[in-house]
């Protein structure tokens, strides 16, 4: 009994405590082109395996939204927003693979989709 007391003690006081606040840094990690050689491009997303790319989508998807305490894309469905990044990738196939991912997960969001 002892324990559970000090257990709800210790939880009480930590729930009071103020959390510092932390300045938050984002890191966006690219996808590599075949070969390794600098980020990929869409134009280079056909050209790598379609379950890694669709995989890299819904993990930045899900960090970003765990991060933020989000769900961006949840009322969508992890097939409809790779859709959408997928669609702006052949509509900007010069541009990098993982800004297209960024910024569609950021439209998302400001849509609250």
């Amino acid at each position: 009994m002892r324990a559970v007391f000090l257990t709800l003690a210790a939880l009480a006081v930590i729930a009071a405590a103020d959390v510092p606040q932390v300045p938050k840094m984002v890191v966006i990690f690219g996808v590599k082109k075949p070969g390794g050689a600098g980020n990929a491009s869409c134009s280079d997303i056909d050209t790598l395996d379609q379950t890694a790319v669709d995989s890299w989508i819904t993990g930045y998807f899900s960090g970003q939204n765990v991060a933020g305490t989000r769900v961006v894309g949840a009322r969508l469905g992890s097939n409809a927003f790779i859709g959408i990044v997928r669609k702006v990738c052949s509509n900007k196939p010069s541009a990098p693979f993982s800004w297209v991912v960024q910024n569609t997960y950021e439209t998302l969001q400001r849509q609250q989709l």
